[in-house]
C-alpha cells in the first residue's frame, strides 16, 4: 500500500474494499463513490479460477543461444514422421527448442499524463464529477482487472514534468522507485487507484494533477520501467489530454517526444516499446470542443507512425476519445478498446 488511511479508520480518502460486490452506501456518511461505479461498468468480471498461470511470479528472462554454448542448449532430439505416411518409420532429427518455454513473462503498463489540465471534469457519475485524471484511475483498475485474469505482471506510471512511479512504490509516497520490479498484487492496486476524494486531500493522491507536459517522458517512463525486466511481450499505453496543446503542429511534437532516442541504445524509444510482440498506444483524451482538432492530431501522429515504420501499424497507435460531461459514454468506449488491445489468448 502507499500509506493512505482509510474512511473506515478517519483518514481523508474514501474508498472501498479489494473486490467488486459493491456497498455504495456509506452507513456514516452517505457518501458514494462515483468511481466504484464506473469500474463495475468497465473492468472485466474477476476470473476466480484462471487457466493455468503460463508467467513465473519472478519474471525468467530468456536469452538467445550463443554459438560458445554448443548445440545442447539450442537444439534436441525428436522423433518425426516421413512427410507420407506409410512410406517409412520415424527418423530422429535435431529440432530447435521454442523460446520461452516455461511461457512468456507478460506485463501491461500504462503512464498517464499528470498536467493539471488533467483535473477537468470529465462527466458526472451518481450527482458526482468524475475528472480526467478519476477517469484514468478507472481504466487502470480496469485494467489491472484484466492483468489478474490473465497472469500479467502490471505497472502504473504518471509523467509531466519529471516521470513517476505510481505503483509500484517503495516506500509509500515515493514516486521515484524506478527499480522496484513489476508488480502482481492486484487487490492492493485496485484499492489504491479506486479511492475517491471528498471534501479533502490525500497525502498521497493517486496520480496528483500538478505538472506540465514533456512528451519525451512518457516513453522514457515505460522504457526505464521495464528495462532489464525480463519481460518479452508488454502492451503499454500512454494517456494524455495535450492532443490539442499544439494547434497543427500537434502530431510532430508528439512524434518527437515518444520517438525520442533512448541514451542507451540510441534507438526511438517507441521501437524499443514494439520489439518482439510489444506494443504501445497512444490515447488522447478532452472535451467535445476540441475534438475536430484532437481527431486530425490522432490522424497526423498515425501517419508520422507508420511513415517511419515503412507500413501502416494494424491496430493503429493513436486514438482520441472526447471525455466530456455530455458524452459520458466515450469513457466506457476507450476503456472497452484498452482492454481490447491489452486481451491476449
Amino acid at each position: 500500500m502507499s500509506g493512505i488511511s482509510s474512511s473506515a479508520s478517519g483518514g481523508p480518502c474514501n474508498f472501498t474494499g479489494n473486490e467488486f460486490d459493491i456497498d455504495f452506501e456509506d452507513d456514516d456518511n452517505d457518501f458514494v463513490n462515483p468511481l466504484d461505479y464506473f469500474i463495475e461498468e468497465i473492468a472485466p468480471p474477476y476470473v476466480d479460477s484462471p487457466k493455468a498461470q503460463r508467467y513465473p511470479e519472478v519474471p525468467i528472462r530468456t536469452t538467445d543461444w550463443d554459438i560458445s554454448q554448443g548445440t545442447k542448449p539450442a537444439i534436441k532430439s525428436t522423433l518425426v514422421p516421413f512427410p507420407f505416411p506409410g512410406t517409412g518409420p520415424a527418423m530422429l532429427v535435431d529440432q530447435p527448442i521454442p523460446k520461452g518455454t516455461e511461457g512468456k513473462n507478460t506485463a501491461i503498463i500504462i503512464t498517464i499524463d499528470r498536467s493539471g489540465s488533467m483535473g477537468a471534469d470529465a462527466f458526472p457519475v451518481k450527482g458526482r464529477s468524475l475528472s480526467r485524471i478519476e477517469v484514468a484511475r478507472g481504466i487502470v483498475c480496469a485494467l489491472i482487472r484484466l492483468a489478474q485474469n490473465q497472469g500479467d505482471h502490471f505497472a502504473v506510471l504518471s509523467w509531466g514534468s519529471g516521470i513517476y512511479t505510481e505503483w509500484p512504490q517503495n516506500p509509500p509516497g515515493s514516486t521515484d522507485s524506478w527499480t522496484m520490479p513489476l508488480s502482481t498484487n492486484y487487490d492492493e492496486a485496485l484499492e489504491y487507484f479506486r479511492q475517491y476524494e471528498s471534501g479533502g486531500n490525500c497525502p498521497y493522491p493517486p496520480i496528483p494533477t500538478t505538472d506540465g507536459t514533456t512528451f519525451s517522458f512518457a516513453t522514457e517512463s515505460l522504457v526505464e520501467k521495464i528495462r532489464s525486466a525480463g519481460m518479452e511481450s508488454v502492451v503499454s499505453f500512454v494517456v494524455t489530454d495535450a492532443f490539442a496543446d499544439y494547434g497543427s503542429s500537434g502530431a510532430s511534437a508528439m512524434f518527437s517526444g515518444f520517438f525520442s532516442p533512448d541514451p542507451v541504445t540510441g534507438i526511438p524509444r517507441d521501437t524499443l516499446l514494439r520489439r518482439g510482440d510489444s506494443s504501445v498506444y497512444y490515447f488522447g483524451i478532452d472535451n467535445l470542443g476540441s475534438a475536430s482538432t484532437c481527431i486530425k492530431t490522432a490522424e497526423q501522429l498515425n501517419q508520422l507512425i507508420d511513415t517511419h515504420y515503412g507500413k501502416p501499424q494494424k491496430p493503429k497507435s493513436a486514438h482520441f476519445f472526447p471525455l466530456d460531461p455530455a458524452n459520458p459514454n466515450a469513457a466506457r468506449d476507450m476503456a472497452q478498446l484498452m482492454i481490447e488491445l491489452a486481451e491476449h489468448d
